[in-house]
């Protein structure tokens, strides 16, 4: 897999999940750590589909984000772009087990892009 560096042109956040409390009861929150996990990459868009899930039509968007290897970067967090779209982490790849590069297959779900 050739990854190129230069293609990194977003500041991404990761945001950790953390427990809070809402007018229901409990409540999963994704949020940025303090200081927050940033790393540049590149988001790549797969492909994309409608769904009804719950009655209601959503849009998947299955992406791949290429960055910078970070070992707490975890299949259990969020990613965010700049422009504020969030993807789930389905699968982290350290690319060929050297530490360097990460690719990370993700899944946007409603409004993103």
């Amino acid at each position: 897999m050739v990854i190129d560096p230069g293609s990194f042109t977003q500041l991404l956040t990761f945001l950790a999940q953390t427990t809070g409390q809402d007018a229901s009861g409990e409540a999963i929150v994704y949020a940025a750590g303090n200081p927050p996990l940033t790393a540049w990459g590149s988001v790549k868009h797969v492909k994309g589909t409608d769904k009804i899930a719950a009655g209601q039509e959503v849009a998947q968007d299955l992406v791949t984000i290429k960055t910078w290897w970070q070992p707490q970067i975890l299949t259990t967090m969020r990613v965010q772009s700049p422009t504020g779209s969030i993807y789930i982490i389905q699968a982290v790849e350290n690319v060929d087990e050297l530490n360097v590069y990460a690719v990370l297959t993700c899944l946007g779900v409603g409004v993103n892009g």
